[in-house]
């Protein structure tokens, strides 16, 4: 969830789907508590130039929501290139594949796709 507020998600993202992701996330915490799963949810946001100045609101508008677990800010460790509809250049490969590829738990994208480790995520597996 790179950005606690529509402006930022969408400049990261290229996405002006702010509201659709939050409802996203709503509607799994929802079924989460409703189910009492045992899943650890963490809402996480990456460290980046956009979302430096949003640090403090992201912790205050996901640390007391029923069904989140932890409240993550993390420092971006990944570095990726932007992908646009449309491209067909494929992004540069990276030099230091994941370790933790089958080592860690899934992680959940706002639209539902789900990847083993983030180090893979992207459009390129989705097609």
């Amino acid at each position: 969830m790179n950005g606690a507020t529509a402006d930022v998600y969408a400049a990261v993202h290229g996405c002006d789907c702010y509201p659709e992701v939050i409802a996203n996330i709503s509607r799994f915490l929802e079924k989460k508590l409703k189910r009492r799963a045992p899943v650890l949810v963490a809402v996480q946001m990456i460290r980046l130039p956009e979302t430096l100045s949003q640090v403090g609101l992201f912790y205050r508008q996901w640390r007391r929501v029923p069904g989140v677990d932890f409240v993550r800010v993390k420092k971006d460790v990944v570095c990726s290139a932007k992908v646009y509809p449309g491209q067909r250049d494929r992004p540069p490969r990276r030099h230091n594949p994941c370790s933790r590829l089958w080592h860690g738990p899934l992680f959940v994208e706002t639209n539902g796709d789900v990847y083993a480790s983030p180090g893979v995520m992207g459009s390129w597996l989705r097609r």
